[in-house]
């Protein structure tokens, strides 16, 4: 309890002095009884309540409206909003994160770094772009059922290059990483000759360059 007591005084010493600058700290008050909160923390709840945030429709509906539902530390992110293509990006951070992008726990057994890699490859980004729902301003959503649509072709016997993935994509040569991915994956796993694994990704291409022009 004092090592929770004295982590809520260095959360709202923090939020206090860094209010609107990033990163943040989630403070998760969940299991811990009122009475044990310091002055500081009664404090920033009191000013939440005077600028009436307590009276919000998420808030309001819960036992108390500064506890944070759903806490959890996922095994990877999925974005729920778009720009050029998705991405399952492996939570090496140990971090968690609000409804704003997906949450997605991993079965045991799976190589994380295998479904990561294997997730970047031109059928499941087209896929992504024909189930997903686009809005004003070009952007792909993805929501829950949607997001579980997604096909990614996964074998525990692929051998793909999870550090050459990731170093393509940083650097933005997302092609390059499709060519070595759909090599691998869509060619000698599902067994698709070269001139259907370039029309799957022309198909990406025109559907995503369509959908970011639209306004």
């Amino acid at each position: 309890m004092f090592r929770r007591i004295e982590t809520i005084h260095f959360t709202i010493e923090i939020l206090q002095s860094k209010r609107y600058q990033y990163p943040s700290y989630l403070l998760n008050l969940n299991g811990i009884d009122q009475e044990h909160f310091p002055k500081e923390l009664q404090d920033y709840i009191a000013l939440g309540e005077q600028e009436k945030i307590h009276e919000g429709y998420k808030c309001s509906i819960r036992k108390r409206w500064y506890d944070v539902p759903s806490i959890h530390v996922p095994d990877a992110f999925l974005y729920r909003q778009i720009h050029k293509f998705p991405l399952l990006v492996l939570n090496e951070a140990s971090v968690t994160a609000t409804d704003t992008i997906h949450r997605v726990r991993i079965q045991k057994g799976v190589n994380h770094k295998l479904l990561a890699a294997s997730f970047f490859n031109s059928l499941t980004l087209a896929w992504a772009e024909v189930c997903g729902r686009s809005y004003g301003g070009g952007v792909l959503e993805l929501e829950p059922r949607e997001a579980e649509e997604i096909p990614i072709p996964y074998n525990e016997h692929l051998v793909l290059d999870y550090d050459k993935i990731d170093t393509l994509l940083r650097k933005g040569n997302e092609i390059k990483a499709l060519e070595y991915v759909d090599s691998i994956v869509l060619h000698d796993y599902l067994g698709f000759d070269k001139q259907t694994i370039l029309s799957i990704r022309s198909a990406w291409t025109e559907l995503r360059d369509r959908r970011i022009s639209r306004r």
